[in-house]
């Protein structure tokens, strides 16, 4: 089920560097996509997935955010690479912490993939797991915009530079390490 988002600053959606459909091609100096808040990102503590193609343009800030929700530090979901060569997922008020060590190069496309399958959650690169952390969290139902892209609330601004493509959240369902070799396979 596909969502309308709403593209910010010089954001643009663009066939110039696709492989698989529309790119969102962001700068990394104020571009990003919000949706407005949907029931199809409150997972509870259902199973879940998160996938995307990406590409750094360049990596000089801290932290890459694939997406934000929420407010900061009280009623937050969000999905990241930092500068210490981690890929992140967090969510408050539940603590849950899902953190795994991978470095990216860029200007090369890479398949991400987070699945919650049952109290794994687990985090792919390229079909390859890279890690897993074992929670029982509740990951709430939050009111804000989903950002794409982009960290935009107290202690940022963080704009991804570089092109997120394929991004897609399924709800109640946690992908298989086939559907995500599978997916990872599309690679150009």
């Amino acid at each position: 089920k596909g969502h309308n988002g709403t593209l910010v600053d010089t954001a643009t959606v663009s066939g110039a560097t696709q492989f698989m459909g529309n790119v969102l091609a962001l700068d990394g100096t104020g571009d990003y996509m919000t949706v407005p808040d949907n029931d199809d990102w409150a997972f509870g503590t259902g199973d879940f997935s998160v996938d995307l193609w990406v590409k750094f343009n360049s990596i000089t800030n801290t932290y890459y955010h694939f997406f934000h929700q929420g407010t900061v530090g009280t009623n937050e979901m969000e999905f990241w690479w930092q500068n210490n060569n981690t890929l992140n997922f967090n969510e408050t008020p539940s603590g849950l912490a899902h953190a795994v060590s991978w470095t990216p190069v860029i200007n090369t496309w890479y398949h991400i993939a987070l699945v919650r399958r049952g109290n794994n959650f687990i985090t792919y690169v390229n079909g390859v797991p890279l890690g897993a952390t074992i929670s029982s969290a509740n990951l709430t139902d939050r009111a804000n915009s989903l950002e794409i892209g982009a960290y935009t609330v107290t202690g940022g601004p963080y704009y991804f530079p570089g092109y997120l493509d394929s991004f897609r959240i399924i709800k109640g369902r946690a992908l298989t390490p086939e559907e995500i070799k599978a997916a990872a396979s599309k690679k150009p």
